[in-house]
């Protein structure tokens, strides 16, 4: 009934999962703080805590740190236990840095979203609003482009292209790379 009164509220509930209990308190006042639309599930720190947690109270949205309380990597097998426990929950997880490898596994393992922890809180809830809206989340994917993954302009580019329409491009490029590797994996 509770969560019937939420939807019809327009909230919608967030479920966190960090390496130790204070972090995962401290983004969940960050995420309430002055915002009608989220609710906070529950935080958890260990991954057999989180999918029990999950399991009992289907959040709308799962944010799972790759590192839990009982291991480095352990938020990737919560996020592989998802659509078992409850599969109409989104996840994002959150990378320590923005790595194309950690970035590919959480794709490869069901996220909705990723979000590197070096960005500002700020952006948490646009995050965590954006993969709550069934769209993807993955705004380390510009910095790639700039940093990691030169991309030559095509040939036939005008060069009167804006900077907005050039990024698009090249984030487009880039999850072009991602996911054709992901389907080359499976």
């Amino acid at each position: 009934m509770n969560r019937l009164l939420e939807l019809s509220n327009g909230r919608f509930s967030v479920l966190i999962a960090d390496a130790d209990l204070m972090s995962a308190q401290l983004l969940a006042a960050e995420l309430a703080r002055g915002r009608q639309d989220i609710s906070i599930a529950g935080v958890s720190s260990g991954s057999a805590e989180t999918i029990r947690e999950l399991e009992e109270r289907q959040p709308d949205v799962a944010l799972i740190n790759t590192h839990l309380q009982d291991g480095q990597m352990t938020g990737y097998r919560v996020l592989q236990s998802l659509p078992k426990t409850c599969p109409k929950t989104a996840a994002i997880m959150m990378i320590p840095v923005c790595d194309r490898d950690l970035v590919i596994d959480a794709f490869r393992g069901g996220a909705r979203g990723i979000f590197c922890r070096v960005h500002s809180l700020k952006l948490l809830s646009k995050c965590v609003r954006t993969v709550h809206r069934g769209q993807i989340w993955a705004n380390n994917l510009r910095e790639w482009t700039r940093q990691k993954i030169p991309l030559a302009p095509p040939r036939n580019a005008s060069m009167t292209r804006s900077r907005s329409q050039t990024g698009i491009i090249m984030i487009a490029a880039v999850f072009g790379q991602v996911f054709g590797r992901l389907c080359k994996t499976r």
